[in-house]
């Protein structure tokens, strides 16, 4: 088996038959050969499922699913790194898929198409040649697919109508060898076709039976393409550090001088370069190259015997000696053998080790058992420039209003026996703090978590030092308030900066200060009963769950009383980047948190920065100009969820006719009424949504009625009679949109509530969950163990997964 990496494009085409069996030979595969584009046809999934497909390194799938029957569907994995975008074209019953493909300077049309039985041979070509006629005009053409007519015979007339159509279009059928060989017959169904064939530099056919009975075709084209580059990181090899060598210079360094210093900036700035010279001697940082590996029980020698075994074919196929074939056999069932002892005695090994510590099993399940994402994992280059980039994320909407005082506020009222004071932390609840965090990733200063745990035994000390030394100067340290941001997408595709979600990471040791100051914080908000009951998020035993069960609950008591009911979803622009932090400062002064409280969380909301960083994939990185941050609370913060709570707190003090329930910055306001009253209730609804909009005017928050929604809930005849309400419904004059359905806190509602769109959904995507783990951990097991306590421990574990996965 030939194994190619050039700078040539190369595409794919496979007829595989079922997209869930052989996932493992299909990863193997792809891998092998490299192609840049493989189509595939008859995936056999359905809408909804194409999660199943397996998650291959380096390669996006994207799929177009059959409609209203079982089978066909046709799909594409797209290498990382060529750019493509789905093209649209002229809906029929012949199945295919377009993509427009630039490469260097080049555009081409990449298609596939899968013409069922069903369909006329005249039908599907004249949808391909509407398809063809419909696209932009490209460099290259190229249709790849089953079209069910065997050209090994190009004198029948399904062969002869499709060499007219080719002679119509300008194409020329590429592929000359049977693609599916049986026992009495070979056929050349797979067939590729270009209008440019002076282009392709080679054909190949492989044949892999334990793939599909259609072979995998393989063409090259003359057309430069950016060669793929592995990705490269930088990384401090900590688990290869020497101990004895690094305990001994860590005992050397003179730490307790640290904690002599009065200044909390300083004493932070030598840490820092105390923690840095001892890693840059023990553990300095070195580019590691990020190979593309297949499953894990997919070894090196198994992935030999397979090229084996596809040779042992290829020669059985073409001397038909009756040797030939058992020998291929032979090997194959050596390899299928092969792989199922090595993935049961790696799931078997890291089950077993890990059963104890859930969070390493559950975060090796989700690896393995990966469900395909439609996401690419990179920004287009010309959307890469950090300083532009920055400027987008600190591009905030315009004040609406003239900051206020508190005091000119209806705030809640507080006693006034007891104040905020920041106080004090053990030892040993700052070891504790710094052992819960999660978070691996490094900030600014280089440090990770994991390198605050390695020096813990003799730092643990001095970081408490400099966590007390913040709290009793009332100062948060400088260095600890500059943010690295890294963008991340929010689409599939990302074609503007607006498609673009900012990431900030802030140094660890921040964390671990501002945690120590939240347990205070949380324990004095609960005492005090500041935050409203009906806020659910960031909170202890609460969540989404609690606020749906809520607002459902009311929904539903409403609706056996007969009762119709409006829901009004709020939409805050960026709510916590547009914070008015001295505002909030003025809260929490209401809010009795002592002076030097105050004093502390004006030094932590003020003086903050940001730099963009954006990665290449040679692991260098792009810095923007660091810039200050003027609004918002710090994303990334762990502090930052609740102090929006707290500025946010007098807000149901708004609301005088409507329910409501808040979950960090999502509002819904929700009235039920007799549908004989519809324009009473829209008058009390309107009452509110202006006392909300006037409150979110005066605290620096900007309501967008243009994102809002609202749902009507009733009968089917209620919601007739009620079909004139979206003009009635209204944001500063500006009506609400009305929909039938809204996505309310991950949950899709419904105006029937009956939410059948959400459970097909919620159906479809738990059936994915469930073929992926039971392909991934179920069979591996052994029958033995399925019924040892072990066992069942597992089979328990697995179903929690597939029910508390994400399904939104």
């Amino acid at each position: 088996m030939a194994i190619f990496n050039n700078s040539f494009l190369r595409l794919g085409l496979l007829n595989i038959r079922s997209i869930n069996t052989g996932q493992d030979e299909l990863t193997a595969t792809l891998l092998n050969y490299s192609p840049d584009i493989v189509a595939l046809n008859e995936t056999w999934l359905k809408p909804g499922e194409e999660a199943a497909a397996p998650a291959i390194p380096s390669y996006k799938f994207l799929h177009k699913a059959r409609q209203g029957k079982k089978g066909g569907g046709v799909g594409f994995y797209v290498r990382q790194g060529i750019t493509s975008k789905v093209q649209k074209h002229p809906t029929s019953k012949l199945e295919q898929f377009w993509l427009e493909v630039q490469l260097q300077g080049s555009s081409l049309a990449v298609g596939t198409a899968y013409r069922p039985e069903s369909v006329g041979v005249q039908d599907a070509l004249d949808a391909l040649s509407e398809s063809i006629n419909s696209l932009a005009r490209c460099d290259l053409t190229c249709i790849l697919g089953d079209i069910n007519i065997d050209m090994a015979n190009p004198t029948n007339p399904k062969a002869q109508e499709l060499l007219h159509f080719c002679h119509q279009h300008n194409l020329e059928q590429l592929v000359k060898e049977p693609t599916r060989i049986t026992q009495h017959s070979g056929t050349i169904l797979d067939l590729v076709l270009t209008d440019n064939a002076s282009k392709c530099r080679n054909v190949q056919i492989i044949h892999n039976y334990c793939l599909s009975d259609h072979a995998l075709v393989i063409v090259d084209f003359d057309i430069r393409k950016t060669k793929f580059k592995k990705e490269i990181k930088y990384r401090r090899p900590l688990l290869h550090i020497n101990f004895d060598s690094f305990n001994a210079d860590l005992n050397r360094l003179p730490w307790d001088s640290i904690g002599d210093l009065q200044d909390v900036n300083q004493m932070v700035k030598t840490f820092n370069s105390y923690m840095l010279l001892l890693f840059d001697i023990h553990a300095p940082i070195r580019k590691i190259i990020c190979g593309v590996k297949p499953k894990p029980w997919i070894t090196n020698m198994i992935r030999f015997m397979m090229r084996l075994r596809d040779q042992a074919l290829q020669r059985a196929l073409k001397v038909k000696k009756e040797s030939a074939k058992d020998y291929y056999r032979n090997l194959r069932n050596l390899v299928t053998a092969s792989i199922n002892r090595e993935r049961r005695a790696y799931f078997n090994s890291f089950i077993n080790i890990n059963l104890k510590d859930s969070a390493t099993l559950w975060r090796n399940i989700k690896k393995i058992t990966q469900v395909n994402s439609t996401k690419t994992s990179t920004i287009p280059d010309h959307l890469r420039d950090p300083d532009k980039i920055n400027d987008h994320f600190l591009n905030l909407p315009p004040f609406p209003g003239t900051i206020l005082d508190a005091r000119s506020m209806n705030l809640i009222d507080v006693s006034e026996h007891d104040e905020l004071n920041l106080k004090p932390v053990s030892e040993e609840e700052v070891k504790n703090t710094i052992y819960n965090i999660k978070t691996k990733a490094a900030g600014h200063d280089d440090l990770s978590i994991d390198m605050i745990k390695l020096t813990l035994k003799v730092t643990l000390p001095i970081i408490t030092k400099m966590v007390n030394k913040s709290i009793e100067t009332s100062t948060f340290p400088s260095s600890w308030k500059k943010a690295l941001v890294k963008p991340i997408q929010k689409k599939s595709t990302v074609l503007e900066l607006k498609d673009l979600r900012p990431i900030s990471i802030l140094p660890v040791l921040s964390k671990v200060l501002e945690k120590v100051v939240l347990v205070q914080v949380l324990k004095y908000l609960e005492n005090k009963n500041i935050t409203p009951k009906l806020q659910s998020g960031f909170r202890k035993a609460h969540g989404t769950e609690t606020a749906l069960l809520k607002v459902t609950d009311d929904l539903t008591e409403a609706s056996d009383m007969g009762l119709s009911s409006i829901m009004v979803l709020l939409d805050y622009s960026r709510a916590f980047d547009c914070l008015e932090p001295k505002l909030l400062l003025s809260k929490l002064q209401h809010y009795r948190f002592s002076k030097n409280t105050c004093q502390w969380f004006h030094s932590f909301l003020n003086g903050r920065e940001q730099s963009v960083i954006v990665e290449s994939k040679d692991g260098l990185k792009r810095s923007s100009t660091s810039k200050s941050i003027l609004r918002g609370v710090p994303q990334g913060s762990l502090l930052s969820p609740t102090l929006f709570t707290i500025f946010t707190a007098d807000l149901p003090t708004q609301i005088k006719h409507c329910k409501y329930h808040l979950y960090a910055d999502d509002t819904q306001l929700y009235y039920s009424f007799d549908s004989k009253k519809t324009e009473e209730a829209a008058a009390k609804i309107n009452e509110d949504l202006r006392n909300v909009y006037s409150w979110s005017q005066k605290n620096s928050l900007l309501l967008n009625p243009n994102k809002s929604q609202m749902v009507f809930f009733g009968t089917k005849n209620q919601i007739k009679k009620a079909e004139d309400l979206e003009t009635q419904i209204n944001i500063n004059n500006v009506p609400i949109h009305r929909v039938a359905c809204a996505r309310n806190l991950g949950l899709m509602m419904d105006e029937e509530q009956n939410c059948k769109g959400y459970t097909k959904s919620a159906k479809c995507k738990c059936s994915v969950l469930l073929q992926c783990a039971k392909k991934g951990i179920y069979h591996p097991i052994s029958e033995q163990e399925r019924h040892t306590k072990h066992g069942s421990k597992k089979r328990a574990a697995l179903c929690l997964y597939c029910t508390q996965s994400d399904l939104d």
